[in-house]
């Protein structure tokens, strides 16, 4: 090229040239010694450009000034010291390139290294400064950091040297491509940037933008900051991963701390920093830094820095290029930096310029804790989540609602779109047939990825809503049918059998959990595992295990429900394994971790569920669960899946210390259990979130009936509310009417601690349909089973008020109501629990002991233990149909001493032997009571053998 202009010398003083004109003219003055004079001689001919430049205005002292003169002089006479002598042995494989520039320490070549065959960035120390130890430390300074990021995003160093005149240098990987801000100004002169969710250039932006946070999370982590963060420091390598470069104004957090503050806490002052003097890039600078505040300067900074990295990329600008535009004194500009200066936001989506507002802030305390706290607000922008940095109004809440979890009056709509997208599409595809098929294969990765997102938006966001199980299937089936016209128009392309399998997945979750449809959702789930049994190609993907394990899961709770613990249990050895070989396989893969969590709570529950001396082999479980979601990185744990996970394995924790005696702890982690649902439920109010609250709040009332019932009761009152509010919301929902029922429940069972069991018949006798017992058999499910907590409650509470007869009569009802939904639904254990809860209730309050009563408790064991099956019952419930025999045993015994009947006597025999054989099944039971119960055994022979032979003789 020609030589530079004075205009062109003038912005290379300034660092206002682009990239590429920069290193021209650098490799032009590299080899012309009168453009060398020139630059050297610059700041005497133009001293107002030197004093007024982005550079010179930081020399506030003669010192630092006399410093910059010297420093532009030796940047200009260190342009020509670029080879290496031939005594080192790094000179012998590399061989000098093209100068790629320069900057205050050193200057960079293109280097050719003959041992490996590629190309390196060579630096080294300019010849200025060989033997001044402030600046050499400051270089070898930047080779370490830069080496110690070891992520793709910053470049790998290869080795170092010195030359014999003393001068270190470094060569690492030479990343190739343009810089951001060529990629910034390329996609805003495009005239397509449309900052919008879908705009394909905006989500390339962004997706970069993820990616810098990244590398700067990681160099944080590790007690690095950067400090001259901006998008000419970034270049896009050739696998368009964004590199960031240039660590040479980079420290470490450790030399900060070690650097103490003198006693009249002035800062400590080097050549290379100084207080007052400015680190950074103008246009990008943060307020501290602007400041002059060099301890100030810290992470914050560089989340400064990537707030205005992200305001270029959506405006095309700096945070500071308009004030710097219109102020054309630096001193000033850079002042009103320092003062707080924010740059518009007019221009942006409004949540997108909160994320800008909160990341260049100008108290750094404001700002975002951490670089991948910033990434995730910007992806939630992108997923259509609420941002974390916005504050929403209530019409804006209601609009993400309806775009998160459309309600029944928008899902016609939805329907409708889905199949003018599905038509549109289709026409696309046949129209473009003849179109090369890298085209074809990336129109259907896109109608494959939006049909993919229709499912998980139904299944998550729709799916909270209660009384749409209808539309949630419409919707399901709808985009079922899109990705199979899809596959037909497009041919077999990666992937696609598993969105086929994932979406008949969801449609049987619906009719396993909203319609009950049990058998048919089980025979889909089996046809779906040999689906994927067949898809040898993608046996080691994640989303492969995780479709597998749910539709073991399934499988297994269908089985649950249809034919007991015992049919189940296959499925249920089958999700282990594939839990062992999908953690084997992927052990960091999130969707992994997260089933381990559950299936070490779903043991932890079996092992509560074997009763007291259990109980700490399942705290470990819980405590396991814990441990296995803390150990998922930050960022994924933050989300609301797995924060979800994390606070049900803490509350099953408390739950079973406050079980353990260790009331205190109990209440401690299920108070930290309710705060954080709270702040869980005000950031995504989902149906889930809601009833979770209501039941951590309810727990955490009941830990302090014992010790405190009034408030226990003042509590569940609350709770109470919440719970009809919810109801209210979801009227057609059974989890919700079963939610508000145990709540009701629980402020009865309150009611009684506190000594007011009348208030406790009040509230109950208030939700008690006396037709109920006359309409067994064609009442709804739910009316039945809310009917059944409402009389089992309520005979409690007459058993509290002393009032046997009425206790009695309530438990009767319980009964026979529990009896009705057994003979609908045999698979419901929770239901069958109650059964012989309630009719120990009974059995106990009942006066009468006479034939019919005995009659009626043999029916009842006859039901719970026919063919001895509950020998395999789990320990709680062989202990309740234990104490059902015991009352057998009982009834018995009194009829056949009051009626002398053989028989009858008899009957309380195997009845307690019964008891008895139960009860050595499970650990921990007193030996007391076996003793007690082998004295009845031994009563009821007795009184059985007098009764016998008392009897005529024929």
């Amino acid at each position: 090229m020609s030589h530079p202009t004075d205009e062109q010398l003038d912005a290379l003083i300034r660092e206002t040239l682009g990239p590429k004109e920069q290193t021209e003219i650098l490799t032009h003055i590299d080899g012309c010694e009168s453009c060398l004079e020139r630059l050297a001689s610059y700041h005497e001919r133009q001293p107002n450009v030197f004093s007024e430049s982005a550079l010179g205005h930081v020399a506030k002292h003669p010192e630092c000034r006399q410093s910059f003169v010297e420093e532009t002089k030796a940047a200009a006479t260190g342009m020509r010291a670029t080879r290496l002598t031939a005594s080192t042995e790094v000179s012998f494989s590399l061989n000098r390139g093209r100068s790629l520039g320069s900057g205050g320490f050193g200057q960079v070549f293109e280097y050719c290294d003959s041992c490996f065959q590629r190309p390196v960035a060579f630096k080294i120390l300019q010849d200025r400064w060989i033997g001044h130890p402030e600046v050499v430390k400051r270089f070898l300074r930047e080779m370490e950091i830069t080496a110690a990021i070891d992520h793709p995003g910053c470049p790998t160093v290869y080795g170092s040297g010195r030359t014999d005149d003393g001068r270190d240098f470094f060569w690492m990987q030479l990343v190739s491509g343009s810089p951001l801000s060529d990629v910034i100004s390329s996609a805003h002169g495009s005239k397509n940037l449309v900052l919008r969710r879908g705009n394909e250039q905006v989500r390339t932006l962004l997706s970069m933008f993820k990616q810098i946070c990244d590398v700067i999370a990681v160099a944080h982590k590790k007690g690095i900051w950067h400090r001259d963060l901006k998008p000419a420091n970034i270049h896009m390598h050739e696998n368009h991963f964004p590199v960031v470069l240039d660590w040479g104004l980079a420290t470490r957090q450790q030399d900060v701390d070690a650097v103490a503050l003198p006693s009249d806490g002035t800062e400590i002052t080097t050549e290379l920093t100084r207080a007052g003097d400015q680190l950074g890039t103008l246009p990008y600078m943060s307020p501290e830094a602007a400041r002059g505040e060099i301890r100030s300067v810290n992470h914050k900074t560089d989340i400064y820095s990537l707030g205005g990295i992200l305001h270029a990329m959506l405006t095309g600008d700096a945070p500071h290029a308009e004030l710097l535009r219109k102020n054309s004194n630096p001193k000033e500009a850079l002042a009103e930096i320092g003062r707080g200066h924010q740059p518009p936001y007019e221009c942006l989506p409004k949540e997108l310029a909160s994320i800008c507002s909160k990341a260049l802030s100008a108290d750094s305390t404001a700002r975002y804790k951490n670089a991948r706290e910033l990434a995730k607000d910007v992806d939630r922008w992108l997923a259509g989540e609420p941002v974390a940095a916005h504050s929403y109004g209530w019409t804006g809440r209601a609009m993400l609602a309806i775009g998160r979890r459309p309600v029944t009056f928008a899902a016609s709509t939805l329907i409708l779109a889905a199949l003018v997208v599905l038509t549109t599409l289709g026409n696309q595809w046949r129209s473009e047939a003849t179109q090369q098929r890298l085209v074809a294969e990336q129109r259907f990765s896109l109608a494959l990825e939006a049909w993919t997102t229709l499912i998980d938006g139904v299944q998550e966001n729709l799916g909270q809503a209660g009384g749409t199980a209808f539309i949630r299937q419409q919707l399901i089936d709808e985009a079922s049918k899109g990705i199979e016209q899809l596959v037909q128009n497009a041919g077999k392309q990666p992937g696609a059998e598993l969105v086929m399998i994932q979406a008949s997945l969801e449609l049987a979750h619906i009719q396993r959990k909203e319609k009950g449809e049990f058998e048919q959702a089980r025979t889909a789930y089996l046809d779906l595992k040999e689906k994927l049994e067949s898809l040898a190609e993608t046996h080691r993907l994640p989303l492969r295990y995780k479709l597998f394990a749910d539709a073991t899961n399934g499988a297994y709770q269908c089985s649950l429900k249809l034919d007991g613990t015992d049919a189940a249990e296959t499925y249920r050895i089958e999700f282990e394994k594939l839990k062992s070989e999908f953690l084997q396989q992927y052990p960091k893969e999130p969707a992994a971790v997260l089933m381990k969590s559950q299936s070490e709570t779903q043991t932890g529950r079996r092992e509560e569920d074997k009763g007291l001396d259990a109980l700490p082999d399942a705290l470990e479980c819980f405590k396991a669960a814990e441990q296995s979601i803390l150990s998922l990185p930050e960022e994924v744990r933050k989300r609301t899946v797995y924060q979800h996970e994390y606070l049900i394995a803490l509350a099953d924790q408390a739950r079973v210390l406050n079980r353990m005696g260790k009331s205190d702890e109990a209440v401690s982690i299920q108070q930290r259990v309710v705060d954080e649902m709270e702040v869980l439920t005000q950031v995504e109010p989902t149906r889930k979130h809601q009833i979770g609250l209501v039941e951590d709040k309810m727990s955490l009332a009941n830990m302090h009936k014992q010790s405190d019932p009034a408030m226990a009761v003042e509590m569940l009152v609350q709770v109470g509310r919440s719970a009809r509010q919810l109801k209210e919301n979801y009227v057609d929902d059974d989890e919700v009417a079963a939610l508000l029922r145990d709540v009701i429940e629980n402020l009865a069972t309150a009611y009684r601690s506190n000594g007011q069991p009348d208030k406790a018949i009040e509230l109950l006798s208030a939700q008690y349909d006396l037709q109920i017992m006359s309409q067994l058999v064609a009442a709804p499910m739910d009316r039945l089973l809310d009917q059944a907590f409402v009389a089992g409650a309520l005979g409690m509470a007459h058993q509290s008020n002393e009032k046997p007869v009425e206790a009695a009569n309530s438990f009767r009802n319980a009964i026979e109501i529990r009896k009705a939904i057994l003979n609908r639904d045999p698979g419901q254990t929770d239901n069958f629990r109650e059964l012989m809860v309630v009719a120990q209730g009974w059995a106990d309050n009942v006066e009468e002991q006479n034939a019919e009563t005995v009659k009626y408790l043999q029916s009842l064991c006859q039901l719970t233990d026919k063919d001895g099956k509950a020998s395999n019952y789990p320990a709680q419930l062989k202990r309740a149909t234990a104490i059902l025999f015991y009352w057998y045993g009982e009834h018995a015994l009194a009829v056949a001493n009051a009626e002398t009947l053989p028989s009858v006597a008899e009957e309380s025999m195997v009845a307690y032997s019964r008891t008895k054989e139960l009860l050595l099944q499970i650990d921990g039971v007193p030996p007391a009571m076996l003793a007690e119960l082998e004295s009845k055994i031994q009563n009821a022979d007795e009184l059985y053998n007098k009764l016998k032979s008392a009897e005529p003789q024929n």
